[in-house]
């Protein structure tokens, strides 16, 4: 410590910054300056004195109006404190400008107000959505109520008045998935701009004591100096978040609540579809609810949830034979996901409600798209049995999902695509010492077939132990879990690796990861992975694959300190080995990566790998492996500076294949013209063309069927957000998806002899006279734009419009595939919604 000290002042050379008039909007960039060689000493002994500090909390003499001003007299009987460090970009430097920071509460709730002077750059404060940082000055509060040093709420709100909230978990994991009800008001004025926040005590889980002490941290953000200045100052090098906070005492006589809540929501949704001129009104009515049944947990409910509001996917080119995944983004599964976080994604919420993927025979087709299945109710149960334990648990009901089906002769019925299910999770978790737990993970997925006869899908049970080890320094982390599957009822399940997964045969999996994530300079992380080949927990899970063996290993050199022009670089080597248990060789890989934040805030990234030759099993989508021939790859990234009106991103990616190459890049640009408007536009591009792809095989599945895939892809994403009020903005968002696939040179492999899972390699295959081959050639475009106004705390109103557009494009023979959007005209295979969305919550 004393070292690091001594290493920070020797450092600490410069001059001053000039100073600049306080603006309310965006202006140029200030420079950012070193720090004086005078500070040098000063910056020690703030170090040394505000590592951990201590504020007294005052109970409020009388009411607060909460409008940002800290003019009510009530405000004048709280402590302050200014003890602020800069943790970036000058690391353990006195702040540019002063915060002061006092904190309040009564009978229900905690009031922490903070003024912050502002003198040498404009203040910018701009507008946006409820939970949307954008790029403006703003202040955090993170409370460890619990005070375990390994959680925490987190509060923000910027100069604007936009409000955001999360959670921490683990001491250093985040999630902004977390949503409550709370308050806050900011005000701008002449010295600067002050903010008050208002927390419910409902809000915050913490033991019934008549003395509470809990976890605090305040942070302040300027933007035009992309500064943070920190209360309990932590350094960079830290990896502990949560175990890094100081104290909040003084809280006295608080009584546990108790509070019910319940929110009533009404949709009025209005649909047009194109393909037959139809026209469908559907209105819902649901019902939320929440209770604390000890001042530790919560129970949510939810009763026929509509999350139309939500917006909606980004199509994307998968040219690889693994599922894709999409974030959660519907409110109910999102908060407290954290209780459920484990190393393996044993629980991905997004298989609750999804869109069936149901197996069509030769020649049948859908009437209608499959929507996503209804989801009837969800219940969740999450918190603190004791101090040291949590717990959770999650349940919920899908309706049957039965869709128009056309068959080969014409005939149109309805088909069962999905049966009602009952989706469980239950998890438990105990904590030791400073930084270990120990957890059970549980989850269930059970199906009612209707109609009795044969059964078409299977029930699903999956159980999991993970643990988890913490330094007290938390400089180095040991992750470990196992976790088995079992399938009940119905048929085998196939799998692309063609093992299939038979009902009644359990399997398991493991994982384990060393790491040491702190400290100035080195970082190192092994990690080793293996999957059973019955290993399934896809039904309320997600894994990519299973039937193997993966090793990874990463070394990282960082550096903290400003050198030459910049201000912190990281440069990495890593390599990984995954190899079938049946000896199938996956995956060789070697990869080196360097990342710099330079001086004027821009940032780049530099990578070069190396796949060894390998196979891939499931290419064919029987177990039967192609070979997959060595490649050099480069990627590179940069981004401008954030803080200026218009900035702009660009990753760019290089593979040079085996008589063939790969090219993506990816591209945004974000404008913000006015506080109150930012637009955002993203294009992106794919080419590919070389490698040998499998197209189909024979009846007899005795030869295979290969092609030189060329695949072009060209997508713009469009977002733009209007902030109007802190509570009322509208949002914008747009892709035009554009797609097309052709199969070259086409060859084949014939198969001698029932070799399961056998491997081909590159040179087996034999050229054969061209054919007609199923080229694809796809056009998307999603629209999607939502007012949303809380009118009141809790309370929102969504006026919702969506357009999904896929129309079929199905190639005649002899046909060329190519990026077309004429197929988007007149409203081909469009399907537009207009939705209007009310709630009131009472609480």
């Amino acid at each position: 410590m004393i070292a690091s000290l001594l290493v920070v002042a020797l450092e600490l050379t410069g001059t001053d910054p000039p100073p600049a008039s306080s603006v309310v909007s965006p202006s140029p960039v200030a420079r950012v300056a070193p720090v004086p060689p005078v500070a040098a000493v000063a910056a020690v002994a703030r170090v040394l004195a505000r590592s951990s500090p201590t504020l007294n909390a005052a109970r409020a003499p009388g009411a607060i109006v909460l409008d940002g001003r800290l003019g009510d007299p009530a405000w004048a009987a709280a402590v302050a404190t200014d003890t602020f460090t800069q943790q970036y970009p000058h690391e353990g430097a006195a702040p540019t400008e002063r915060t002061t920071v006092r904190v309040l509460y009564d009978d229900r709730a905690l009031y922490v107000g903070i003024d912050c002077a502002q003198s040498q750059t404009p203040i910018v404060a701009r507008l946006t959505r409820r939970d949307r940082v954008a790029a403006a000055d703003r202040v955090t509060v993170d409370i460890s109520s619990r005070a375990d040093r390994v959680t925490a709420f987190h509060f923000g709100v910027n100069a604007a008045g936009v409000l955001d909230d999360g959670i921490y978990f683990n001491d250093t994991d985040y999630s902004a998935d977390w949503d409550e009800n709370w308050e806050a008001a900011t005000s701008i004025h002449p010295d600067g701009w002050s903010a008050e926040l208002k927390i419910p005590f409902r809000i915050l889980r913490f033991e019934s004591a008549p003395r509470q002490t809990w976890g605090l941290q305040v942070q302040r953000y300027t933007e035009l100096r992309h500064e943070w200045d920190l209360w309990a100052w932590r350094s960079r090098a830290a990896p502990g978040v949560v175990s890094t906070f100081g104290t909040l005492e003084g809280v006295d006589g608080i009584q546990s609540s108790r509070q019910v809540e319940a929110r009533l929501t009404q949709s009025l949704k209005l649909r047009f579809r194109d393909e037959d001129a139809s026209r469908a009104l559907f209105s819902s009515l649901g019902i939320d609810g929440k209770a604390h049944p000890t001042q530790g947990t919560t129970l949510d409910l939810t009763v026929n949830p509509d999350f139309g509001q939500v917006e909606a996917d980004q199509v994307v080119l998968n040219l690889s034979n693994f599922e894709l995944t999409y974030p959660e983004k519907r409110p109910f599964f999102l908060e407290g996901l954290d209780t459920f976080s484990t190393t393996r994604s044993v629980l991905y919420t997004r298989r609750i409600g999804a869109r069936p993927a149901y197996p069509l025979a030769a020649g049948e087709t859908w009437v209608d798209d499959i929507g996503p299945s209804r989801i009837w109710a969800a219940a969740k149960f999450v918190g603190t049995a004791t101090p040291r334990t949590s717990v959770g648990v999650l349940s919920a009901v899908t309706g049957e999902n039965t869709a128009q089906l056309r068959q080969a002769d014409g005939a149109v019925g309805g088909r069962t695509a999905d049966p009602l299910s009952i989706y469980n999770a239950l998890r438990f978790r105990q904590r030791f010492g400073l930084g270990g737990d120990v957890g059970v993970l549980v989850t269930t997925a059970n199906r009612r077939e209707s109609g009795g006869g044969t059964r078409f899908t299977n029930d699903a049970y999956v159980a999991a132990l993970d643990g988890r080890w913490r330094s007290p320094s938390a400089n180095y982390l040991v992750l470990g879990q196992v976790v088995g599957s079992v399938l009940a009822g119905g048929p085998p399940r196939p799998s692309r690796d063609g093992i299939a997964v038979t009902p009644g045969q359990p399997s398991f999996g493991a994982s384990m990861t060393a790491a040491k994530r702190g400290g100035p300079h080195w970082l190192a992380t092994i990690s080793q992975e293996v999957s059973g080949p019955q290993l399934d927990y896809n039904d309320l899970g997600y894994l990519a694959r299973k039937n193997d063996v993966f090793t990874y290993a990463e070394l990282i050199y960082r550096t903290l300190e400003p050198w030459w022009n910049t201000t912190d670089t990281s440069s990495s080597v890593a390599v990984s080995h995954r190899q079938a248990l049946d000896g199938i060789r996956l995956e060789d890989h070697l990869r080196l990566s360097t990342y710099a934040t330079f001086t004027n805030f821009w940032a780049g990234t530099a990578t070069v790998y190396y796949h060894a030759p390998h196979f891939d099993d499931r290419e064919t989508g029987d177990g039967t492996a192609l070979e997959r021939a060595g490649l050099w790859g480069t990627e590179l990234w940069g981004t401008t500076d954030p803080r200026r009106l218009v900035t702009g991103s660009m990753w760019g990616q290089l593979w040079l294949l085996s008589g063939g190459v790969q090219m993506q890049v990816y591209a945004s640009l974000v404008m913000r013209p006015f506080s109150r408007v930012d637009f955002e536009l993203a294009p992106s591009t794919l080419y590919t063309e070389g490698e040998p792809r499998f197209i189909e095989k024979d009846a007899n599945a005795s030869v295979y069927y290969f092609g030189r895939l060329r695949a072009n892809n060209l997508a713009v994403t469009a977002r733009a957000t209007v902030g109007l009020l802190p509570t009322l903005t509208l949002q914008f968002y747009g892709q035009l998806f554009l797609a097309t696939k052709r199969f070259t040179e086409p060859s084949q492999f014939r198969v001698s002899g029932a070799a399961f899972r056998s491997q081909i390699g590159i040179s087996d295959l034999q050229p054969i006279a061209p054919w007609q081959v199923p080229d694809v050639e796809q056009a998307a475009l999603n629209l999607n734009a939502v007012l949303r106004w809380e009118y009141r705390v809790g309370s929102i109103i969504y006026f919702v419009y969506s357009r999904a557009q896929s129309p079929d494009m199905t190639l005649m023979p002899g046909q060329i595939p190519r990026l077309d959007a004429r197929f988007l005209s007149g409203n081909r295979g469009s399907i537009d919604t207009v939705m209007l969305k009310a709630s009131f919550w009472w609480g």
